[in-house]
């Protein structure tokens, strides 16, 4: 495999994707509630794709009820490492006409009624969002659009409004007085969640209407909508097929994928003396959501070093630059909030990790050869060893 896995998020009929090997529907988990439905996934050559009907098949939900913090993260937890968006939308020029192909980098959000971030109370961040999607992935992506007949226009600024109404003529006017490209209804939060998610997005947004502004233009109603959507089906669906072959061989990393590095502000472990402005910078928890399949990555070697053992090998999690920050996350995650004095590390692994974790936890690190003796009483915990090897002693208390 490449290590690009692809998240996409469209409408429904567009998961159709001619070569798509063993294709299977499964559901995503997330700890944000339901996502919109099950996720068709699949292999396009060596790119593994998941395609999660934005609207869920049969498009049963309008755009305000879209879980779209279960999508994202239901996304993430399968180990998606980008995100493209495929999207109806309204034209607000001329020159974007019906059947055109935009790709949007950058937006304007008037949604209202919808959760649009995983942080809060407890755990505070800002992501930065002055440049929404990623470039290298739109930039294929239009390409792809291109290679698939589609008329494509790059960049755009989408509108983002709550719906499930269309816009009054005041509204679209507006909406072309700010300089807005196209509107649609599903791309935000969906954009700035996949940016908290550390993912990295792009939008192709399919014009299939002048909304209502144009004057000789009979103003937008769902069944042109749907026409123009069949129409432009095929091009869809080839362009995901497209951009799948087209992806690097080795997908190098985005600085997306450490987007929250510099957003989150909580400090590592609740307030702790003197630690001042040493605290900036330090790799801090996620939130309980966003997790990655790390199971998956880990590697099993049946019948070593003897029959019936399966060895867990995880060097494969060492080597994965992500994947291995993310397992330091999740076990730092239980203790966030608490003053830990040391992180013990029981070899070999523990070498590894426990060093890591003391650092996030802004703690101190100590090591525990194979021969130590464990003690444990509420509250408390003593471990201590005397080996030929490590000919020394340590008590640590937390």
């Amino acid at each position: 495999m490449s290590g690009w896995v692809l998240g996409v998020i469209g409408g429904s009929g567009l998961y159709e994707i001619e070569g798509l090997k063993d294709p299977r529907w499964v559901k995503l988990e997330s700890s944000f509630g339901e996502p919109s439905g099950e996720a068709l996934t699949g292999s396009l050559g060596p790119v593994t794709l998941f395609f999660l009907p934005r609207h869920d098949r049969g498009h049963r939900l309008p755009p305000s009820d879209i879980n779209a913090r279960a999508n994202i993260d239901g996304l993430k937890r399968a180990g998606c490492t980008d995100i493209l968006s495929l999207s109806a939308v309204g034209s607000l020029r001329e020159a974007l006409e019906p059947g055109t192909f935009v790709v949007v980098d950058q937006y304007i959000d008037r949604t209202f009624a919808r959760e649009k971030s995983f942080f809060g109370p407890g755990l505070a961040a800002h992501v930065s969002m002055a440049e929404p999607v990623c470039a290298r992935l739109s930039g294929l992506a239009g390409q792809a659009a291109r290679a698939a007949g589609a008329q494509v226009v790059d960049g755009g600024t989408y509108l983002a409004m709550e719906g499930p109404q269309f816009s009054t003529k005041a509204e679209s006017a507006l909406y072309r007085s700010w300089g807005c490209d196209v509107i649609g209804m599903t791309n935000m939060p969906e954009a700035k969640l996949a940016r908290e998610a550390e993912l990295p997005y792009a939008s192709v947004a399919m014009v299939t209407d002048y909304d209502c502004w144009r004057e000789d233009e009979a103003h937008v109603e769902v069944t042109h909508i749907q026409a123009i959507l069949a129409a432009n089906a095929d091009k869809a669906r080839a362009l995901v097929k497209l951009l799948a072959a087209a992806l690097p061989a080795t997908r190098e990393p985005s600085p997306i994928d450490t987007a929250l590095d510099g957003a989150l502000i909580t400090a590592p472990a609740g307030p702790r003396p003197c630690d001042g402005e040493a605290a900036v910078g330090r790799r801090r928890p996620r939130p309980e959501g966003l997790r990655m399949n790390l199971a998956a990555i880990i590697r099993t070697i049946p019948d070593y070093p003897k029959p019936g053992i399966m060895f867990r090998d995880i060097t494969t999690l060492l080597g994965d630059a992500r994947a291995f920050r993310r397992a330091v996350d999740e076990l730092v995650q239980p203790f966030a909030g608490m003053k830990v004095d040391k992180v013990a590390g029981i070899e070999a692994r523990g070498f590894i990790l426990g060093g890591a974790v003391a650092h996030q936890l802004s703690a101190g690190s100590c090591r525990c050869g194979r021969r130590a003796s464990c003690r444990t009483r509420p509250g408390r915990w003593s471990t201590r060893w005397n080996t030929a090897t490590t000919p020394w002693r340590c008590t640590s208390t937390r």
